[in-house]
């Protein structure tokens, strides 16, 4: 397969495996609360399973890909399950029932999306270079759907969650089949890494402990602003269809900067975290005072150019700093850290604070969380700097 051809399909599979994702996934709030008549607190419930679910689904997935470097089948029979459980979701009736298919769904779902990611890092011979115009395209993909979604619910109903979620699957796992295999990583110099157990991330760098820090309170103030954007934006008068409108400026940002911001990727990956954290502190700001609708959008818009500046970051620095037969484990561990562990604390914590407190003291909290977690990147960034170039990159 040629190089081009090569590139076109992997982009063509993140772009199907984010439709996959957020036609169903990112309207969880409304689907509990306006489809089952659930309150906040219950649709944080729901997200903190799912959040859960992908705690365990991240460190088993990942092992499984490190020890048998096989990203191409997990995925493709991962995003199977993914479309049976999400038309189960929709039948299951009662919550319990309801809650143990969310928890299901995290544990397969959200470790596919770093499962593809590292597939993509290791096949081409400058991956952090190539990866961020291939992601790109599935934010400008996850931007156009979720305008056609907005509208889709409100008009339709929530009927479209599972129909153009399998509809996406199937289209993912067929480009996979076209793909190839992972190439083959390098054995590990110690049997017990390799095996996947403690002892393989207490041979990490100390720098990548430190990111799982950052990551883990980064995405308990960034997690709620996604999940709770719809009832973020109802408080100033908004709808599903804004929720729609709003993501659709939040993920066209992450294209525009991931496509086209060559000049800001090519900057140390450590200060690129930094200058993300700094643009997360500023719109979570706006949406604070923001009185209308307009200012929200482009709060999101501003976070949209956060994450496409963060994202390929924090991958660049897990392959930079990650043994190179860990870094299945490392990815899926900062996208843990970040979607699961900050996604549970945040997602759960939030519902509460919005149903006692309100939606304004909810932000507050979030902005907080986003100052401690910006003040941990800078001093990660100078324990790399004082470190130096390409130390400790392989583990002890």
């Amino acid at each position: 397969m040629d190089l081009k051809a090569k590139k076109l399909r992997f982009t063509l599979l993140e772009v199907f495996y984010w439709l996959t994702y957020g036609s169903f996934t990112t309207y969880l709030v409304s689907f509990v609360i306006d489809r089952r008549g659930g309150t906040a607190s219950l649709s944080g419930l729901m997200l903190a399973l799912f959040m859960l679910g992908g705690c365990a689904g991240q460190y088993v997935i990942g092992r499984l890909c490190d020890k048998k470097a096989n990203n191409r089948v997990i995925f493709m029979i991962g995003m199977s399950a993914v479309a049976l459980i999400q038309v189960a979701i929709w039948l299951m009736p009662g919550f319990f029932l309801m809650a143990v298919g969310w928890l299901a769904l995290g544990f397969v779902l959200a470790p596919l999306g770093t499962v593809v990611d590292t597939w993509v890092l290791h096949s081409f011979e400058d991956g952090p270079t190539v990866y961020p115009p291939i992601r790109a395209y599935a934010s400008l993909g996850y931007a156009c759907l979720m305008i056609v979604m907005g509208w889709s619910i409100r008009n339709i109903g929530h009927i479209v969650m599972p129909i153009a979620s399998a509809c996406f699957a199937l289209c993912a796992i067929l480009t996979a089949r076209a793909l190839p295999e992972i190439p083959p990583l390098h054995d590990a110099p110690v049997t017990g890494e390799r095996a996947g157990g403690v002892s393989a991330f207490r041979a990490l760098p100390r720098a990548l402990m430190l990111l799982f820090l950052c990551m883990a309170l980064l995405g308990a103030a960034n997690n709620p602003l996604l999940t709770m954007n719809l009832l973020i934006l109802e408080s100033i008068g908004g709808t599903v269809t804004h929720t729609g409108v709003a993501t659709a400026f939040n993920t066209l940002a992450e294209f525009i900067v991931m496509r086209f911001g060559g000049r800001i990727q090519r900057l140390p990956s450590g200060r690129r975290m930094m200058i993300a954290g700094a643009m997360y502190i500023v719109s979570t700001g706006i949406m604070i005072v923001a009185p209308v609708r307009w200012m929200m959008y482009g709060a999101s818009f501003l976070s949209g150019l956060a994450y496409g500046i963060f994202l390929p970051a924090r991958r660049a620095f897990a392959v930079e700093n990650a043994p190179e037969h860990m870094r299945n484990r490392v990815n899926n561990t900062v996208d843990m850290c970040y979607m699961n562990i900050g996604g549970l604390i945040g997602n759960q914590a939030s519902g509460l604070v919005i149903d006692h407190m309100g939606v304004r003291a909810m932000l507050g909290i979030c902005v907080a969380l986003q100052f401690s977690a910006t003040a941990c990147l800078t001093a990660l960034n100078a324990a790399v700097n004082r470190r130096g170039p390409g130390q400790e990159k392989k583990g002890r």
